[in-house]
């Protein structure tokens, strides 16, 4: 491992080589030597053309490539895809499984040049996310560079490593957050299991993802948002875990999951502090929220505790950089520059894409009611629509699905008018209706078709 001073060397050298010629020609090559560093400092410090050359490749060039290794970096980093190259849009394209047909030779004689399109669904991914980091440092700082071996390497640290690890950090807390609202929003399948406590039910956990990692290879509709069918293979298959849950796993319980090459590696499993903890003050800026609006609630922030851990596809992540950029500008006036970090970012997640949540706790619809003063009043002789609307509480973790409802309309028997009920609650009737017919309005939950209310309209 390099000590700061050959890193300091090191920038030096580099600085130099893809430097101006009169840089070249002013600033002598640096060796690990505090009088030859006292030196370069010196003769950079007394040309200011020569300070703008060094800050500029020491910030935008070296000091990012220098500190790589040494900056925080975030525990969701696998998951971002890249660079954006061309515009601020991806759209992501997903084409469903071809239908089959029974073999008929007359059948086939009818519709042989019947059109028969592939079902292709689409989602568009945009730039969401504009933010900028902001430091400054005098002549003090820069001075101290050159005071001793460890300068550079220190003054890198101060300038660069700060904004750097800002970013880093920020990222983190904007990944996290597309998962906590994937599981408030009912965009996820949640799996119940049991509170992780010890090894014991920790084993239970993994029981539990090793069942669903093996569902995840078949292809199925049930295990992403938009209900397509796709797959994932393992060597796609992620999970996500807080340290008190990763705490309670063996090296014996990884060896079950994926086999004794997962274990040794560490592969695969991503820790994080947990799915409840958040630095809500940071999140406000990031979001662009107004002081009094909240990110969670109270509640929510109790539901995101109940989450045990996350398996999910590498491309559920949709996160691209479109603009990662410095920038610095000298105020000669007060002999301090000031350092920009520019940062545009893609923040989404695949509607195609298999995640699922495991939750211990109570997750799911609580009840479900029929808004009584949306209920219409019908008169004999006159017909009219009204929607009808429909108040879902949860508790817990929102199921996939879990604000979709289906409606259903039964007449009296004997009824001579007709009514119908679309799958928004837009309940039409017609003028035909006689005095004490009756329409029943029936609403059911997707997820929870235990979960029902009904309503009966009496016709006046």
């Amino acid at each position: 491992m390099k000590t700061k001073t050959n890193v300091s060397v090191d920038v030096l050298n580099r600085i130099r080589e893809s430097a101006s010629i009169n840089y070249q020609t002013a600033v002598p090559i640096a060796t690990p030597n505090a009088d030859n560093i006292r030196v370069i400092g010196a003769v950079i410090m007394d040309s200011p053309n020569l300070q703008n050359e060094f800050l500029n490749a020491l910030i935008n060039r070296i000091g990012k490539v220098v500190l790589k290794t040494r900056l925080f970096t975030s525990p969701l980093a696998p998951f971002v895809k890249g660079d954006l190259s061309y515009g601020e849009t991806i759209e992501e394209i997903f084409v469903n499984l071809i239908s089959a047909h029974q073999y008929n030779a007359q059948k086939g004689e009818q519709e042989v040049w019947k059109r028969e399109f592939p079902d292709v669904r689409s989602q568009f991914h945009i730039v969401n996310s504009e933010i900028f980091y902001k430091t400054s440092n005098g002549r003090k700082e820069l001075d101290k560079a050159f005071l001793s071996g460890e300068g550079v390497a220190d003054l890198i640290e101060y300038i660069v490593g700060r904004m750097f690890t800002s970013c880093e950090y920020d990222r983190y807390l904007m990944m996290k957050y597309l998962v906590a609202k994937s599981a408030l929003d009912g965009t996820m399948t949640i799996i119940p299991v049991s509170k992780v406590t010890d090894e014991a039910t920790a084993k239970g956990l993994m029981k539990g993802i090793k069942a669903y990692s093996n569902n995840f290879e078949i292809l199925s509709t049930k295990y992403n948002t938009a209900g397509v069918y796709n797959s994932s293979a393992k060597e796609d298959q992620y999970i996500i875990i807080d340290n008190d849950n990763d705490a309670n796993l063996s090296v014996d319980c990884l060896a079950y999951m994926f086999g004794p090459e997962f274990a040794n590696s560490g592969a695969k499993k991503i820790r994080i502090d947990g799915f409840d903890e958040f630095d809500i003050d940071r999140l406000k800026v990031l979001l662009d929220l107004d002081e009094n609006e909240s990110v969670f609630t109270d509640t929510e922030l109790l539901a995101l505790g109940n989450i045990e851990a996350v398996l999910l596809d590498w491309a559920w992540f949709q996160v691209y950089y479109k603009l990662f950029e410095t920038r610095y500008l000298e105020n000669p006036e007060n002999l301090y520059e000031n350092t920009w970090l520019h940062v545009w970012t893609v923040y989404s997640r695949s509607i195609f894409e298999n995640a699922v949540i495991f939750a211990s706790g109570t997750n799911g619809i609580s009840s479900l009611a029929i808004d009584d003063n949306t209920v219409p009043t019908v008169t004999h002789g006159v017909g009219g629509s009204a929607t009808i609307d429909v108040t879902i509480t949860f508790s817990g973790l929102t199921p996939k699905q879990g604000g979709v409802v289906t409606y259903s309309v039964e007449l009296s028997n004997g009824a001579t008018g007709t009514a119908t009920i679309d799958s928004n609650g837009k309940l039409t009737w017609s003028d035909g209706f006689t005095a004490n017919d009756t329409i029943t309005v029936t609403v059911t939950s997707v997820a929870d078709p235990t979960k029902t209310d009904s309503a009966t309209i009496t016709v006046a």
